[in-house]
């Protein structure tokens, strides 16, 4: 974009028609004086280009460092399920095991036993599922870390616990708009589309205009020289075609603006109550669930002690 077209170099020779006459000779060089005059808008444009696709691939690059990282969350978490599951099977198969000799002793019926001995089989068949889906993701995280699922490669064995708190939604927003790269290259890339449509708006009745030097051999021996200019008169086509495309093109780039803002701040209030749905099931979890279930099995555990329950 820093440069301008080569100068065009032209050769005529006219050979006479009468034998004592010499041939005439024209050599001309011919460079555009558009491109020079618009060099500086043509630069600019250039670099602005070029700055929004160092932020496009920029956005690329955290785009892939993203989906990396919950990747790599996919499969802690996988691998911390179906360690999970294999506790529940074996606990389902001492639970069948102990069913089996309340049977031999007469406390337990057929169809209890079976209805044991099912649950301990579904508890195994959810800790084969969860074992393939961790080996399912440990080869997705393979396949974005270009590693071999063969290799030797561990991960923690399981995830940690929530931040003591989260930022507010408000800071996020703005730290979103501020710091997306995606964003930052289309707002550049409508600010270059706004400034070609003004150079394309003047440029148009420019024309091409064409500067030159001549020289040129007499037949008689003599030699003219001089300037040469040659320009393209707007008269039946004033570029209108361009000028439209311009407009229709930066249209389209504040529509990406609107659109890339609109969604970046719909995945971050997403994000955001997702995160902070999580937090509650897990304090939901912590706080009522297991301790409402250890006591459960305590009591459970005091009657199974005094014969009150099988």
């Amino acid at each position: 974009a820093g440069r301008i077209r080569n100068p065009v170099l032209g050769v005529s020779v006219l050979n006479s028609s009468r034998s004592d006459e010499r041939d005439q000779v024209t050599f001309g060089l011919v460079t555009s004086f558009t491109d020079l005059i618009t060099l500086p808008a043509r630069t600019r444009l250039a670099e602005g280009s070029f700055a929004a696709l160092q932020q496009a691939v920029g956005a690329e690059v955290l785009t892939v460092a993203a989906q990396t990282e919950k990747v790599y969350y996919d499969y802690v978490g996988a691998q911390q399920v179906a360690a999970l599951r294999a506790q529940i099977a074996k606990a389902g198969a001492l639970s069948a095991a102990l069913a089996t000799r309340y049977r031999e002793a007469g406390n337990l019926t057929p169809r209890e036993l079976a209805l044991e001995r099912a649950a301990a089989s579904q508890t195994r068949l959810a800790a084969l599922e969860a074992e393939a889906a961790a080996y399912a993701a440990r080869t997705t995280l393979a396949q974005m870390l270009s590693l071999s699922v063969a290799e030797h490669w561990t991960v923690p064995a399981q995830l940690p616990l929530p931040v003591a708190q989260e930022d507010e939604l408000e800071a996020l927003l703005a730290l979103a708009k501020d710091a997306r790269l995606d964003l930052a290259s289309a707002r550049v890339q409508a600010g270059v589309r706004a400034e070609q449509l003004g150079v394309v708006n003047w440029t148009r009745w420019l024309g091409e205009l064409d500067i030159g030097f001549e020289l040129e051999r007499e037949k008689e021996g003599g030699r003219l020289t001089g300037p040469s200019l040659a320009w393209e008169v707007p008269i039946f086509n004033q570029h209108q075609d361009a000028l439209l495309r311009a407009d229709t093109e930066l249209q389209m780039a504040l529509n990406d603006v609107r659109r890339i803002t609109t969604d970046v701040d719909n995945s971050v209030r997403l994000a955001y109550a997702r995160v902070d749905n999580a937090r509650a099931r897990i304090a939901e979890y912590r706080d009522g669930m297991m301790p409402q279930r250890s006591e459960t099995v305590a009591s459970a555990q005091q009657e199974v002690n005094y014969m009150l329950i099988g």
